[in-house]
């Protein structure tokens, strides 16, 4: 099961999102309603919008995207 990005993936993460336009996105949406350590110890980001450039520049970064019920979730590789 994935838990999370870990600080240094989310921070990675979150300077790749910022170099596009027109993104939108969750941070820390619950997993099954449990929070947990969420924002303390690990992160998620989930992508509500964004531009084709965006998922490839975060793939090129290391990171995969799932499905999932917040939306597409970025997940470290």
């Amino acid at each position: 099961m994935v838990q999370g990005l870990t600080p240094e993936q989310f921070n990675q993460a979150i300077a790749v999102l910022a170099q596009h336009h027109t993104t939108k996105i969750m941070l820390n949406f619950p997993r099954n309603g449990f929070v947990g350590d969420m924002g303390r110890t690990h992160y998620r980001i989930h992508i509500h919008q964004c531009c084709p450039g965006c998922t490839k520049d975060l793939h090129a970064a290391g990171f995969d995207l799932q499905m999932g019920e917040g939306g597409l979730e970025i997940i470290a590789i």
